[in-house]
């Protein structure tokens, strides 16, 4: 874990990139893969009578967020992120949300406010997920369930060589999908990634995971790690349409991708992490 960056450091880099890649963020992450990342994990979310109180965590422009107010109208969705720009757009994507700048660390909502938390791709902007997780169990009601979506520490990203080896292999894929996007567009326009990377941007490795769910095990009921998808991103970045002949291939494609993580986990390239927390005076 990277504990010796500065924090406002962190912060400022986050902000920076926020500001950089806000314009390009959306388009970026509405692909066939992630409609149906976003949906799968929403599933997770555990049936219970009356609305609940559902927050986004690292909303970024509101993609996930918009997903939750409009296909789940039992939810009444807050959501949160450090970058203003961000959540500008978000704003006057989703009005039905309510959303406010902070660090995922120092929220300013209330204590036991939430019935569920989602995060896509906000572990790893973390510096220190202890205190992350602190946090949530604050603003968390008893039973409350945690969501997480992360890239994977696979065997595959380990090694460099087989890494290289599989750009390669995929760089056929790569340039289609800048030819097909140019087609659309007119011009490919795509997030520069190292506007990406901050002081706290990083893999989470395994080891991290399961040390830091082990020290929180004392409020978890329960809690299920699952890897999955090895095709899906990739081959959603040739279909740019989503209807038709291209929604039932990815379809297709996503339902081959479930089996394959299931024999092959450790080429995995997503990892979701499903925590339900205790109930009030439970053991």
């Amino acid at each position: 874990m990277n504990m010796l960056v500065d924090r406002d450091a962190i912060i400022a880099g986050e902000i920076h990139a926020g500001t950089h890649i806000a314009g390009l963020y959306t388009d970026t992450y509405e692909t066939l893969f992630y409609e149906a990342a976003r949906k799968r994990a929403t599933g997770l979310i555990g049936k219970r009578p009356g609305p609940l109180r559902v927050l986004d965590l690292g909303c970024g422009t509101g993609n996930l967020t918009k997903f939750l107010a409009r296909d789940h109208r039992q939810f009444d969705v807050f959501a949160v992120d450090v970058s203003l720009d961000m959540l500008r757009i978000a704003q006057r994507r989703v009005p039905a949300a309510r959303f406010v700048q902070a660090v995922a660390e120092e929220s300013p909502f209330r204590a036991a406010a939430f019935d569920a938390i989602i995060g896509f791709s906000i572990l790893h902007h973390i510096r220190d997920i202890d205190e992350l997780f602190a946090e949530l169990r604050r603003i968390s009601r008893p039973g409350c369930q945690w969501i997480f979506v992360e890239p994977a520490d696979s065997a595959l990203h380990r090694h460099e060589r087989l890494v290289s080896f599989f750009r390669w292999v995929l760089s056929p894929v790569r340039w289609l999908f800048k030819k097909k996007n140019a087609l659309r567009d007119g011009e490919h326009r795509q997030i520069d990634c190292d506007a990406f990377l901050t002081p706290a941007h990083r893999k989470i490795t395994d080891e991290e995971l399961s040390a830091v769910l082990k020290r929180h095990s004392a409020h978890v009921k329960s809690c299920r790690v699952s890897k999955m998808f090895i095709l899906s991103p990739y081959f959603s970045a040739l279909l740019t349409k989503k209807k038709g002949i291209d929604r039932t291939l990815f379809s297709l494609c996503w339902h081959v991708d479930l089996l394959l993580s299931k024999i092959f986990p450790l080429l995995a390239s997503e990892v979701t992490i499903s925590i339900v927390l205790k109930e009030a005076g439970r053991p």
